[in-house]
């Protein structure tokens, strides 16, 4: 059909957000206690345009955050650029309360911001654990590989003073430096987890989880040796993550891929459904403007 993508992702959300009338989509509904936030791709940054809440957390204007995201997923417009490592990285520094990578911190929502440091965050999540498990989800979804990635642009500010710090540096800085490969979201995604040698389990930290949005089929079981395809990256992406990496052509897909996600996280985490890392972005457009 003519629809968007971009209108599709919107459609897609809506359904886990929004009571349809009819009650039709009653069975997706996601429950007021998920904590979900927002972010979208910026250049070379993400911006934070939700903090995370659960979703039946009332505002101070009296809107509830599922009301709150509803309004800003339909708001979602297509972007130009896609900068997945450096968007990734700025959501990173907002759940850990780092400091800002890019410009695109003046445009996040003002309470993620702290009152003390400028320009840098409030931590973004809940080190809580819930039977035992940190149970903190960060998920990412593309329709397109990375594309005007700066590594070698200076991160905005630390502490209203100049950096002297690229985001190359930086990722570096997060990566503990020992883990770096050819694809830096790996090497990111691998530093937020901790494993116990001994059983290869993840005992804590922010398990990464990828969706890629038309860009072809592929089943991801194991990390790929040799990836040649997007598809590929974002599922090693994933894997070095301790997440899952999903595909999706249309909204059906989109709603099995959200469905599957969330039913391996609880299934995973102990029952713990709490996701307070949804990262929900705008990514390159290829052939037409309305992809996202």
């Amino acid at each position: 059909n003519c629809q968007s993508k971009i209108a599709v992702l919107r459609d897609t959300l809506e359904r886990f957000l929004v009571p349809e009338a009819d009650g039709a989509n009653a069975s997706m509904l996601w429950p007021d206690n998920y904590e979900i936030g927002l972010a979208r791709y910026s250049e070379p940054g993400a911006r934070i345009m939700a903090e995370i809440r659960p979703l039946g957390y009332v505002h101070s204007d009296g809107v509830t955050h599922r009301q709150r995201l509803a309004t800003l997923v339909e708001a979602l417009r297509a972007g130009g650029n896609t900068p997945l490592v450096g968007s990734y990285l700025e959501t990173i520094e907002f759940l850990l309360g780092g400091i800002a990578i890019s410009n695109g911190f003046q445009s996040s929502v003002d309470v993620v911001k702290s009152s003390t440091q400028p320009r840098c965050y409030v931590r973004g999540m809940s080190d809580q654990e819930i039977c035992g498990v940190n149970n903190n989800h960060l998920v990412v979804l593309t329709d397109g590989m990375s594309h005007r990635e700066r590594m070698n642009t200076e991160i905005y500010a630390c502490d209203d003073q100049a950096c002297e710090t690229t985001i190359g540096q930086r990722i570096q800085q997060r990566a503990n430096n020992n883990n770096l490969d050819n694809y830096l979201a790996s090497a990111l995604a691998r530093s937020l987890i901790t494993v116990d040698p001994q059983t290869s389990a993840i005992v804590s930290g922010i398990r990464t989880h990828t969706i890629a949005y038309d860009l072809g089929d592929g089943a991801c079981v194991d990390r790929v040796a040799t990836p040649t395809s997007t598809v590929d990256y974002l599922c090693n992406w994933a894997k070095d993550g301790g997440g899952g990496s999903y595909t999706a052509q249309d909204q059906a897909g989109l709603e099995s891929a959200f469905q599957s996600l969330i039913g391996n996280v609880r299934l995973s985490e102990s029952f713990a459904a709490s996701v307070p890392g949804l990262s929900i972005n705008q990514s390159s457009r290829f052939s037409f403007l309305d992809d996202v």
